[in-house]
């Protein structure tokens, strides 16, 4: 978890170019795992769903990589409303209208694909639907809630040192300063053409898009599925070599032995000859 915070925080510095917004996407992350954990609980607690470590491991992951992804989407809404609007309010209340219709259907896009996995037949991955599909709601709602409060309370200071200021603002600014003003830019040039591209000719981006898409999910029949872990390394992987190695002479119960948990109830189960019939 530490480790997690520390990458993500680091990046996000790189991100915003600002320490502070860089830490309000991680408070809202804090609330949201604080919400969902004694939730999950509860559900598993009632019977309803199964949580394991990895389970735990993924949706911190998860959490982490939506909460920064949806606080990037209102961000970048109130940095340009900033620039046209004096009062913070109004620019909170213009950016919030803009930036709520891609946090909403980004979450429910991902909920709908995570719920998908309610028909695995992979015990484990079945288990994953029910609370990744709760981590990802929480975070979007608080994403909607607790995000945008924070940044109407900091207001412009939370893109400190490069603080977004209307027009009229900079013009005082620098006339005290006794600088000619200079124009701020709401977004990079790259940004600006790709803005442009996408508004002036959708149907040519859509199709476009479709088609790189559909090219590439012609691989998916290539796809191989296995359950054994160690197909997942390189063959040339030394550990694996060793294994490997250890496989042509060693047999299957000494070189990865099995624990047999026995619930008897009292009863004579007969394990052992049980266990000495199998192969």
């Amino acid at each position: 978890m530490l480790a997690t915070v520390l990458l993500v925080l680091v990046l996000l510095i790189v991100l915003y170019r600002s320490p502070i917004l860089a830490i309000i996407p991680l408070i809202g992350v804090g609330f949201a795992y604080g919400i969902i954990s004694p939730i999950l609980g509860f559900l598993a607690k009632q019977g309803w769903i199964t949580i394991d470590a990895q389970a735990i491991s993924i949706m911190t992951v998860l959490l982490f990589g939506a909460g920064t992804d949806y606080c990037l989407f209102f961000v970048a809404r109130y940095r340009t409303a900033l620039l046209e609007e004096k009062d913070k309010y109004t620019a909170l209340r213009t950016s919030f209208g803009g930036s709520t219709g891609a946090i909403g259907m980004s979450g429910l896009t991902v909920i709908v694909s995570l719920l998908g996995l309610l028909f695995a037949q992979y015990g484990s991955n079945h288990r994953f639907a029910i609370p990744f599909s709760v981590a990802i709601l929480i975070m979007a709602l608080a994403s909607l809630t607790l995000v945008p409060a924070l940044l109407a309370i900091i207001g412009r200071t939370s893109f400190f040192p490069f603080i977004p200021l209307t027009a009229v603002m900079r013009a005082e600014k620098e006339a005290r300063r006794g600088k000619p003003v200079r124009e701020q830019k709401s977004v990079g040039a790259l940004s600006e053409k790709l803005g442009r591209l996408v508004t002036e000719m959708p149907k040519r981006v859509l199709v476009l898009s479709l088609i790189v898409l559909v090219a590439m999910a012609a691989f998916a029949p290539q796809i191989k599925f296995t359950y054994n872990i160690l197909e997942s390394f390189p063959s040339s992987m030394p550990s694996r070599e060793g294994f490997a190695l250890l496989s042509e002479n060693v047999s299957p119960g000494s070189l990865a032995p099995v624990k047999v948990i026995v619930h008897t109830e009292g009863k004579d189960a007969r394990v052992e000859e049980a266990l000495a019939a199998l192969p």
